[in-house]
């Protein structure tokens, strides 16, 4: 049973009873959450989407399986390339590596990463791993739970909240550093009405450790006593913000705080394990021999083909375009994506010289299902494409992030104007039970039609 079919039953049956829905108040009390810390740029689903349990296993095996393949893969070209090598392989400037805590990005210790997952017909692939503090979206689970209480319904299905795990993650370096204050680090331009604030990590990391001062700074409002060096000893720092959003004033107070002796989760090694250039490594067969059957199957099964683009190629891609996605190796949000099929051959070609042609990764397009459901409270059903994302918090899985776009085959918040919701895993009958209460039936008069 593929994501689609396992959701048409569910959509289905909220779509009926959407007066209850709507009664519920659970969509405007998951906005009211969003509002609370800025989350303006959201833009709500009306109904919650679920998962297949069995799946959500398997692609939360498959994610550890990648992130673990990554860094053994790093260790391997740090003891045979060194940091020059990685840095040429990466296009890393002087700047970026100054910023960077090489030991951590070989350690791979408490990685913080989302994994975006496209479903098909057939199944999933993964089409990005995004691994850094900065990834969006955990706080959909809580819009999620509150949505579906409202209904009366306790579908979240024992899962943790990745910001709650996220909060646990900084527990656990705070307590075994004997740290004694936490300090989150945002970017001055983030503060605005298209950036969530960052409250809510505040809130949540204060809860977990009474006694210990928690501050949300920027680079203009750091505290300059913790700046000098050897003042971090006891600090730690929760980086959210990516190095192209930095200015130089920032660059340079970052620089500080690596100096102070501050524990940061992470540093700008993150900008390498983001790189969109990965899954054409994890395609290389020279490095296949050096990954477990574990990480190797992973790869087989969900990475869809995927290269670096070079002079010799291009001219073949560019013809046989809408077999495929372009990317920026350095990109965020959406952007730096072109979708082949939607430029011309002459245009496609133009974007793609435009940067030396070793900063594009091609992957193969696959044929995404599309899913027929409400997009907003008006609940008139319309296919959209769906993006879905995995958190994993460490190496521990922390719920699918859903993103939904009507119009875009990018299907991104900033990039596709999608919209956004959260996935549950649960089994056939967990989903069924869950909508005989909201129907007001017994189970087994909900099971006929919910197959």
């Amino acid at each position: 049973m593929n994501f689609s079919t396992f959701n048409q039953p569910w959509i289905q049956t909220l779509t009926a009873n959407k007066s209850q829905v709507l009664a519920s108040g659970g969509v405007a009390k998951a906005r009211a959450f969003l509002d609370r810390y800025q989350g303006d740029a959201w833009q709500l689903l009306p109904l919650q989407l679920v998962m297949p349990e069995s799946d959500y296993q398997v692609l939360s095996e498959a994610a550890k399986a990648l992130l673990s393949a990554q860094t053994r893969l790093l260790r391997h070209m740090m003891a045979t390339e060194g940091r020059s090598g990685i840095m040429h392989r990466f296009q890393i400037s002087e700047e970026m590596a100054a910023l960077m805590n090489w030991d951590e990005l070989v350690k791979g210790e408490h990685l913080v990463s989302r994994f975006d997952i496209l479903p098909h017909a057939d199944g999933y692939v993964f089409c990005e791993m995004n691994v850094d503090p900065s990834v969006g979206g955990a706080e959909l689970f809580e819009c999620g739970q509150m949505a579906l209480e409202a209904l009366g319904l306790d579908a979240m299905n024992s899962q943790v909240s990745p910001c709650l795990s996220r909060a646990r993650l900084v527990q656990h370096w705070v307590q075994q550093r004997q740290l004694t204050r936490v300090v989150v680090f945002g970017l001055q331009m983030y503060d605005g009405d298209d950036f969530p604030s960052f409250d809510l990590e505040q809130e949540q990391f204060s809860a977990l450790l009474p006694g210990v001062q928690v501050d949300v700074v920027d680079e203009y409002t750091f505290p300059d006593e913790l700046l000098q060096p050897g003042a971090g000893k006891h600090v730690l720092i929760y980086r959210i913000g990516v190095y192209e959003d930095m200015t130089p004033f920032c660059r340079q107070q970052f620089a500080r705080m690596l100096a102070s002796g501050a524990t940061i989760i992470n540093a700008m090694e993150s900008e390498i394990r983001m790189d969109k250039s990965w899954f054409s490594l994890f395609h290389q067969p020279r490095w296949h021999t050096l990954l477990s059957p574990a990480e190797q199957s992973a790869i087989r099964r969900f990475v869809p083909y995927t290269f670096a683009l070079t002079e010799s190629k291009l001219h073949a891609v560019v013809e046989e375009r809408a077999h495929y996605v372009f990317k920026l190796n350095q990109s965020y949000g959406g952007a730096g994506v072109l979708m082949g099929d939607e430029h011309s051959a002459e245009d496609l070609l133009t974007r793609l010289q435009a940067v030396p042609l070793a900063q594009w990764t091609v992957q193969q397009r696959v044929q995404v299902s599309s899913l027929t459901m409400p997009a907003d409270e008006a609940f008139e059903s319309v296919p959209h494409q769906l993006v879905l994302g995995l958190f994993m918090m460490d190496t521990q899985p922390g719920g699918l992030w859903v993103r939904a776009s009507r119009h875009s085959q990018i299907v991104n918040v900033s990039q596709g104007s999608a919209r956004v919701g959260w996935a549950v895993p649960m089994t056939v009958e967990e989903r069924d039970r869950q909508l005989a209460m909201l129907a007001g039936l017994p189970s087994e008069a909900a099971a006929e039609p919910c197959q």
